[in-house]
């Protein structure tokens, strides 16, 4: 009888683990892998447009992002629509709340800038960040950038692009083959991080996936307005993927994305 309830105590456990990992949370699921395993490099990467620390209600709320993205616990971060010195955020430095929270580096890298106010792309890192380059682009409407970093990851160096891309279609078109040859003369394993404005199967990210693939096999909603993924994470092929999910959460209007990757 003893080990009858002894066995029974530990699936009750197993079972409440299982429900607990699901809850809110929509993807592709695998066992992740610890970072260093048999000389592989293991990491996570999330992509989250914060829409300036705003909930999905459009309520300043940046605690609560922050709070978010440390349950994360990523080790490579892209946001995008995140502020520093404007008035409707309160004058604060966003890039430098988020990273000090968080305990990560980061580089911000500003697309729009009104004197002390800017508007941009932040990259946070568990691993030092050794060069970096802001790359404009060009937009008929609002502003864009995208950042190009070099990252040391176990003495191994990975190329990391965070960016958000335009409206419409002509602009996504520009923009994309912009950053495409960037990409090409990288030489480096590459992952792009970023809201696209556009879908995974877009004819517009063709130049991109001809040697990018993206780390979800499916969709997965990242605009719950829309119902789509607009977001994304691409990698190049000597990546190989783990566990890809969002977390379906209203801290902002966007969901963010996160992906296990492995780096042989």
């Amino acid at each position: 009888m003893k080990r009858f309830w002894k066995r029974f105590a530990w699936v009750a456990v197993g079972i409440l683990v299982l429900f607990s990992n699901k809850v809110g949370v929509e993807g592709q699921e695998s066992f992740p892998s610890p970072e260093l395993h048999g000389g592989a490099i293991s990491l996570k990467a999330v992509t989250y447009n914060i829409q300036i620390g705003k909930n999905a209600a459009g309520d300043l709320d940046l605690e609560r992002t922050i709070d978010e993205l440390k349950e994360l616990e990523a080790d490579i971060i892209g946001l995008q629509e995140v502020e520093r010195y404007s008035p409707r955020s309160g004058l604060k430095d966003q890039a430098k709340q988020i990273g000090e929270r968080l305990g990560l580096e980061y580089r911000f890298a500003p697309a729009l800038k009104i004197g002390p106010f800017e508007y941009g792309n932040l990259l946070l890192s568990r691993y030092p960040i050794e060069a970096l380059k802001v790359i404009p682009l060009p937009s008929g409407r609002e502003e864009r950038a995208a950042l190009l970093a070099t990252l040391n990851i176990h003495g191994r160096q990975v190329a990391v692009a965070v960016t958000h891309l335009g409206l419409n279609h002509e602009e996504r078109i520009g923009h994309v083959n912009i950053l495409q040859q960037e990409f090409a003369a990288v030489g480096l394993p590459l992952i792009v991080i970023g809201d696209f404005n556009t879908t995974p199967d877009s004819e517009e990210l063709g130049p991109w996936t001809q040697n990018l693939q993206h780390v979800s096999r499916v969709p997965l909603v990242t605009l719950p307005a829309a119902a789509k993924q607009i977001d994304s994470i691409l990698i190049s092929r000597e990546f190989s993927v783990g566990n890809v999910f969002t977390v379906q959460s209203d801290a902002s209007d966007h969901y963010p994305l996160v992906a296990r990757l492995e780096l042989p």
